[in-house]
């Protein structure tokens, strides 16, 4: 039940980056460079998702003139 709630409540990027890391576990022992590939990938995707949650100013509603 926790994993359907998790993949419900998690982005794509989320869930690609987890992806990516069982990848890069499965992949150590066999072939290490590509499980450090993996694993890259998914620090970088788990780096923008954080950037992304950051609060923006709405430049249009900004620009928006009201009759108030």
């Amino acid at each position: 039940m926790e994993t359907f709630l998790r993949i419900r409540e998690s982005s794509p990027s989320e869930l690609l980056a987890d992806r990516l890391e069982r990848e890069a576990r499965v992949a150590a022992i066999d072939y290490p460079e590509q499980a450090q590939d993996y694993q890259r990938q998914a620090e970088m995707l788990r780096a923008m998702i954080a950037i992304q949650k950051t609060p923006a100013r709405n430049m249009f509603a900004d620009n928006f003139l009201t009759n108030a």
